[in-house]
């Protein structure tokens, strides 16, 4: 009979403030940043709030610059330059299903 491998479940990270564990240490930091910071900084455009400046910095240059970023194919509009990347390097433009 095979055993079955409990490490996984073993070694989780438990988070501090709450019941969550997570596989990695990665993932429960991600959570602490998500769910349990302090966030002060406040967008004034949309009231939005960040746990540092450079989030919110990040967060007003994608949402409220007004720069758009246009697919040369398609025509469709990304707000971020690594939306359009993503779109690009995902292959919604192959040669069966690229559009006019």
């Amino acid at each position: 009979m095979e055993l079955h491998d409990t490490s996984q479940t073993t070694n989780l990270h438990s988070c501090y403030s709450c019941p969550r564990k997570f596989r990695t240490e990665l993932k429960l930091k991600e959570h602490m940043e998500q769910n349990h910071t302090v966030r002060d900084f406040t967008c004034d455009l949309c009231e939005k709030a960040y746990a540092n400046e450079t989030a919110l910095k990040v967060h007003k240059r994608r949402v409220h610059d007004g720069r758009k970023y246009v697919c040369g194919i398609c025509k469709r509009v990304y707000a971020s330059r690594e939306g359009l990347r993503y779109h690009n390097k995902i292959g919604i433009h192959t040669p069966d299903n690229s559009r006019p």
